[in-house]
């Protein structure tokens, strides 16, 4: 039997109305199946059981499973199993899913939260929320990208949670960071770490946090892509040389064409439409108002040069500096 198993079996003998292992198991199933799919676990749910019902000590051992707790919980647990959910549907609907979530125990302080206030039922879309859901969200991508969750989480989620509970003005993004100030988990960049972001690659799993990051605008509800700016089937050794490319600059092409750099943010139909056209034939069939095309160049950090592939190395350094300037600009 596993560690988790046990903490189950504990729990489901102290429970009296409900049967913890079913419902357990069953909620762990309705939310994993939101959206694009997540991929939370038994010990996640009973994590978020400790931490909600305001339990002083969260550690997941034995000990905190008494029958006590466990009774406080099976009353707590319509109200604690809907701000979870909840929690999962905000984060769907702001793009994330199993393979972009990079920590599940970013979601319990939101989940902490929409338990506060009372998880309503329409936390994730209402007007009346959006400034939460901004504030949540801008928080969320900058502890992922923190890796703030890391080593031992409850020395974060135990500050955190205090902050939350003794807020009275909406979700306290600038109380957790002042919070966590001066620590190991400060949730501050400097400019090393900023330019290091530019080392993801297409479909990594921390690309999506960074480029979602830079694209405060975008309804995320919609089906956005990773795209390839420089589409990536010029980017073979034989394409290049065919294309005039020197050949001392074959290699900065081929390492460099599936970075950050070379990414933006394509709704799936534009997406599809681009495909494998070269960009400066691209961008001016689909813009052809200067207007129009100036827009989507700011809106996406293209920097307002030459767009031809023998130009790539220049594109490449421009977007650099775009993107960390936007970067710097928008976690002020």
């Amino acid at each position: 039997m596993s560690y988790s198993d046990l903490l189950l079996s504990i729990a489901t003998a102290q429970w009296k109305e409900k049967d913890a292992r079913e419902e357990i198991t069953s909620f762990v199933d309705e939310v994993n199946s939101i959206g694009g799919g997540f991929n939370i676990n038994k010990d996640f749910v009973l994590k978020n059981c400790l931490v909600l019902s305001g339990f002083k000590d969260i550690a997941f051992k034995v000990d905190n499973f008494n029958q006590e707790n466990m009774l406080a919980i099976e009353k707590q647990w319509d109200d604690i199993t809907k701000a979870i959910k909840a929690s999962v549907i905000l984060l769907s609907c702001l793009g994330y899913h199993r393979d972009t979530l990079t920590s599940n125990n970013a979601l319990i302080p939101i989940a902490t939260y929409l338990y506060k206030i009372g998880s309503p039922n329409n936390f994730s879309e209402s007007s009346k929320y959006e400034s939460e859901r901004q504030k949540i969200f801008k928080w969320l991508v900058m502890v992922l990208l923190k890796r703030t969750f890391s080593g031992q989480p409850d020395n974060v989620l135990r500050p955190i949670r205090e902050v939350i509970n003794n807020s009275e003005n909406g979700f306290p993004f600038n109380e957790i960071i002042a919070k966590l100030k001066g620590g190991t988990k400060a949730i501050s960049f400097d400019s090393d770490e900023i330019e290091n972001l530019l080392s993801y690659k297409y479909a990594q799993a921390y690309t999506y946090s960074v480029l979602a990051f830079i694209y405060p605008s975008l309804d995320f509800r919609n089906k956005f892509h990773q795209d390839h700016i420089f589409p990536k089937k010029l980017f073979t050794a034989k394409r290049l040389k065919k294309r005039g490319i020197a050949d001392d600059d074959i290699k900065f092409y081929l390492d460099n064409y599936n970075y950050l750099a070379n990414i933006q943010l394509l709704e799936g139909v534009p997406n599809q439409e681009k495909s494998g056209t070269d960009f400066d034939v691209w961008i001016k069939e689909k813009y052809p108002n200067k207007d129009d095309r100036k827009a989507y160049m700011k809106r996406n950090y293209i920097p307002d040069i030459d767009f031809s592939l023998e130009n790539f190395k220049e594109f490449i350094e421009e977007r650099k500096k775009l993107i960390v300037s936007a970067f710097k600009d928008l976690l002020t």
